[in-house]
């Protein structure tokens, strides 16, 4: 998707609406096998809304278990596209958006389009491309997404 298409799409999102992401991009190879190419195809759904405002951060705040979250300190600006807020460093911009509902789903294609099985990614990707991260008490899942590998929002 262009980056208009993106936020025209973003601005008709309600508040508190999940809705779901199509996401491609290149894997994280280990060292070795970096001239290999493979694309990651994802689909997620997100939640349109401030991730301080969800309930297991907001009671976590305010029973002192953590500080309020904050902006990490490598996004430049922050924009706001009806209920979503879009972080920006230089020319990039990334969807920041809490993320739940149905679990994502992934599949990994080799450079001739061939699908590659889960093993091949386990032994060849970095391990932050296969770990499942579960959320920290007083956290909830969380993607910054860059437009860029944005395929479709529905």
């Amino acid at each position: 998707m262009e980056t208009q298409d993106i936020i025209t799409k973003l601005e008709t999102i309600k508040t508190g609406t999940f809705f779901t992401i199509d996401v491609e991009r290149p894997v994280k190879m280990r060292s070795m096998h970096k001239l290999e190419s493979i694309t990651k195809r994802s689909t997620m759904q997100a939640q349109a809304c401030d991730y301080a405002m969800r309930a297991e951060v907001k009671r976590a705040v305010s029973e002192g278990e953590r500080a309020d979250p904050e902006t990490p300190e490598w996004v430049e600006s922050v924009e706001r596209f009806g209920a979503c807020r879009v972080w920006a460093k230089g020319e990039k911009r990334y969807l920041a958006m809490p993320t739940g509902g149905n679990r994502a789903s992934s599949v990994y294609f080799d450079s001739a389009g061939e699908l590659v099985s889960r093993d091949v990614i386990v032994e060849k990707a970095l391990a932050s491309e296969t770990k499942k991260q579960e959320p920290k008490a007083g956290q909830v899942s969380f993607r910054a997404i860059s437009f860029e590998n944005i395929k479709a929002i529905r």
